[in-house]
């Protein structure tokens, strides 16, 4: 408790641009020392690493890693070779998550790098955009996070929190919040538009919550005001970033996002000027704090504008807004919306599913095309089961087992594509 303390207040001390030059250069000698994948990538494109001694030369002469191409890495060599190899993995953490991409990811940390990197940062996060011990919190994460038990302080009534997955319907998640009294809620964006569509759909006064903070996705301004004008939030802020790097930024009163650069420095690939004081490209970020497995220019595939864009100075720059795709739903026989997550919920437990796509060009149809690691028909069996389960009589559904899902050129797959209105 005293340790994640400390790791809070770090987030609310100064920082300089030399400061995270010196961590970003220091990470790299370690990568190139440390990790199979960064010493293969190095050797392959040839770099002299004493050549970078500035994060201008960083950004310039260390190579970019795709999304696409370290996802592939970790599927087609195992986990270990992009970690530390003087650590074992059975004393590393796991976060797992598709993402928006729905080919899986695995991300490993120690403990102590865990908790910095994901639970002090959002702890910081979170306060400084309103949230307050006396809440009562509603989280809406994946089912992997969700918990049983919280720390002692939740339990003595200081950020009181529940915990909710995907697998929750609309009227369950209101009883929720009236039974548990909530007054602030964060998590997943696509499901609690549901949510806030179900308040307004069904003419139930839905509370006015003191804190909101939807994230995980793309938050466009149709949705943003849904959000403001159904739960009326006293203090309200969004979250962008990624399962690799945690929380990038988070959005302030003016709605530009602002990047926490205590853990996360990035830069933009191919920049180009579309405004006096705006720069649109491709982000590439560079965890600051995890040595276990390195996460060194790597390019997410999100398109970002940002406003007084510059490497060497960066601390004033704000993301003023995020290129990407809203999450679609799938529409139901009955016109009830399912998230894509719900999808990703459903699959995360069968390792042997590489990737998964969601398919509706008409309304009562759908296609699910699902790449197993493992084409045995048990596999194939297991999936068909779930996937029945879900959405038997609900609508018409066919299951296809298929070799590859192409990917898009950001490197990411949709997890559900939507010709319905």
């Amino acid at each position: 408790m005293i340790k994640l303390l400390k790791d809070y207040l770090n987030f609310n001390s100064q920082i300089n641009e030399s400061s995270v030059e010196k961590k970003v250069l220091s990470l790299m000698k370690h990568a190139a020392l440390n990790v199979p994948y960064y010493q293969d990538l190095i050797e392959q494109k040839n770099v002299n690493l004493n050549k970078i001694k500035t994060l201008e030369d960083y950004t310039n002469l260390f190579p970019t890693s795709h999304a696409h191409h370290y996802r592939a890495q970790q599927q087609e060599k195992g986990h270990s070779f992009l970690i530390d190899n003087n650590i074992d993995i059975k004393n590393l953490m796991e976060d797992r998550s598709s993402g928006s991409s729905g080919v899986p990811i695995s991300l490993y940390s120690t403990p102590e790098e865990f908790q910095y990197s994901r639970k002090a940062k959002t702890i910081h996060t979170l306060i400084s955009r309103g949230l307050r011990p006396r809440h009562k919190v509603l989280a809406v994460v994946p089912t992997i996070q969700v918990v049983k038990r919280d720390f002692l302080m939740q339990r003595l009534g200081i950020f009181e929190r529940t915990t909710i997955d995907y697998r929750y319907s609309p009227q369950e998640i209101v009883d929720v919040i009236k039974q548990k009294k909530i007054n602030a809620i964060y998590g997943q964006a696509g499901f609690l538009r549901l949510l806030a569509e179900y308040y307004e759909e069904q003419k139930i006064d839905a509370p006015r919550l003191d804190f909101l903070c939807p994230g995980s996705e793309v938050i466009d301004k149709q949705t943003r005001d849904l959000f403001k004008r159904v739960f009326r939030p006293l203090n309200y802020s969004e979250t962008y970033g990624s399962t690799e790097t945690g929380i990038i930024a988070s959005l302030n009163p003016s709605l530009a996002y602002e990047p926490i650069w205590h853990d996360c420095f990035f830069y933009l690939k191919d920049p180009e000027k579309i405004s006096d004081n705006i720069t649109r490209g491709s982000i590439v970020l560079t965890s600051l704090n995890n040595l276990s497995q390195p996460i060194l220019n790597y390019e997410i595939g999100d398109i970002v504008h940002v406003e007084n864009y510059s490497v060497s100075n960066f601390l004033n720059s704000t993301i003023t807004s995020v290129e990407g795709r809203i999450n679609d739903y799938l529409l139901l026989n009955n016109g009830e919306k399912l998230a894509g997550s719900t999808f990703y919920t459903l699959y995360e437990y069968f390792p042997f599913v590489k990737c998964f796509q969601v398919i509706q060009k008409e309304k009562e149809k759908c296609e699910i095309k699902v790449v197993l690691t493992e084409g045995l028909e048990q596999n194939k069996e297991q999936i068909s089961n779930a996937t029945k389960d879900l959405l038997e009589n609900r609508i018409d559904y066919t299951v296809r087992f298929v070799p590859d899902i192409p990917l898009a050129k950001n490197g990411k797959t949709k997890i559900l594509i939507s010709d319905i209105n």
